[in-house]
């Protein structure tokens, strides 16, 4: 009985431990996947100011996409790049796998529309204005053509 408890035990530590890994582990170039003391403990935004680059031996840094104020948060997407195009609804369930509701700046912004720029990286309409990370901005006519047009 003390056998099956201690095994009981162990299989759910080891459970534990596999859900820690699955919701904090970072994609290597090989197909598989690791644990990175630093940057497996960054943050999720929709709108992040940060990436992942895994280098072919396996070495990870933290690259940011502009930008960055001091004191700012450094943010990282829990979802690819195709999925940040989504409506809100969407990422929020595609979200549900890492247990935790976004309430980045973007998802509780007035104006949740985002599109692709030149350079792939999102447009977004953020302070006053549609721009992109590449330091690209948009005219509301532009937007309005892109709407149309899908």
């Amino acid at each position: 009985m003390r056998a099956d408890m201690e095994k009981a035990a162990d299989s759910e530590r080891t459970l534990k431990l596999l859900e820690v890994f699955a919701v904090n582990s970072v994609a290597t170039p090989r197909g598989g996947s690791g644990l990175y003391l630093r940057c497996s403990r960054a943050n999720h935004s929709c709108r992040p100011n940060g990436f992942f680059r895994v280098s072919k031996d396996g070495h990870l840094a933290l690259v940011a996409r502009r930008a960055i104020s001091a004191g700012e948060e450094v943010t990282i997407s829990y979802l690819p790049e195709s999925e940040l195009l989504q409506p809100l609804a969407r990422r929020q369930r595609s979200l549900t796998r890492f247990g935790f509701q976004c309430r980045c700046e973007r998802c509780c912004a007035d104006d949740l529309r985002s599109f692709r720029c030149t350079c792939q990286a999102l447009v977004e309409y953020r302070d006053g204005g549609w721009q992109c990370d590449c330091g690209l901005r948009y005219s509301e006519e532009e937007i309005q053509q892109v709407e149309d047009w899908v």
